[in-house]
């Protein structure tokens, strides 16, 4: 069972310079974090508030393998922040502002028209270190102190996500198609003693956001025409793969659970 995101990047060489050329990185929300509800900019008042914004994050199409971190052009982030209340103070929305600069020591300032959550990077931001600021406005007509996020070069381009936010009964589903996947018929001969095993794609469902993938012990007489030298399957599961190829290189991820139990083929990986 695939849970929800899957996302391949292509990566290009990103140039720091005045001009930085293009290049691109999902994460999970923190358990307790508010989602950014901007507000506009003209409506942020004078006074400071003693509440606190903490624990501000980047969430969204960005990659987060150790040593790989990025964002992607033609990704979309989201900023995500926990807040403290002081004197009874409520949060009345948030005030999102994203920043740039050549270095991640550097100099950052402000990326023009880019107020909002959720927000898209866009090409000329390739080679850039990106952040995002968020002060929260409260009901007491205050403003918080502006917090950052940790800033993440943007090194990647964005070539392929997938969230599962739809339903499919199967890998035929003309939904599951137009998102870009190809559903397995085949038989495979696996194991010792020798197992056949169908994949076929009645086995491929997604729903509540997620991709599933079942194995059943049984038999399907409408497959028999994918028996092997004339031993019957008696397993079906499912096996998918992109309609179209990517890289010839780029990072590839996807957070996935599985099943645990022996003698099963499970596995994510490229060719």
């Amino acid at each position: 069972m695939f849970a929800p995101e899957l996302v391949m990047t292509e990566q290009t060489e990103p140039s720091v310079t005045d001009e930085p050329s293009a290049t691109y990185p999902p994460s999970p929300t923190p358990d307790t974090s508010t989602p950014a509800h901007t507000i506009d900019p003209g409506d942020i008042p004078e006074d400071l508030s003693p509440s606190k914004v903490n624990d501000v994050q980047l969430t969204g199409q960005l990659v987060e393998a150790d040593g790989l971190e990025g964002l992607a052009v033609d990704g979309t982030c989201e900023v995500t922040y926990k807040f403290e209340s002081e004197n009874g103070e409520n949060d009345n929305g948030a005030l999102i502002r994203w920043y740039r600069a050549l270095t991640k020591d550097g100099e950052y300032t402000e990326i023009d028209g880019s107020t909002g959550s959720p927000y898209t990077i866009k090409e000329e931001l390739g080679g850039y270190y990106v952040k995002a600021g968020v002060s929260v406005l409260t009901d007491k007509d205050t403003v918080t102190e502006e917090i950052f996020t940790d800033p993440i070069q943007v090194k990647y381009r964005l070539a392929f996500y997938d969230d599962f936010d739809y339903t499919a009964t199967s890998g035929e589903d003309p939904a599951f198609i137009e998102h870009g996947w190809t559903s397995d018929k085949s038989i495979r001969v696996l194991g010792s003693p020798t197992v056949y095993c169908a994949r076929v794609p009645e086995n491929i469902t997604v729903e509540d956001g997620l991709l599933k993938i079942t194995t059943r012990k049984e038999h399907l007489d409408k497959y028999n025409e994918l028996d092997y030298e004339g031993k019957s399957h008696t397993w079906t599961t499912g096996s998918i793969w992109t309609t179209e190829a990517y890289g010839p290189y780029g990072v590839y991820e996807a957070s996935y659970k599985l099943t645990e139990a022996t003698g099963l083929n499970q596995s994510f990986g490229a060719w």
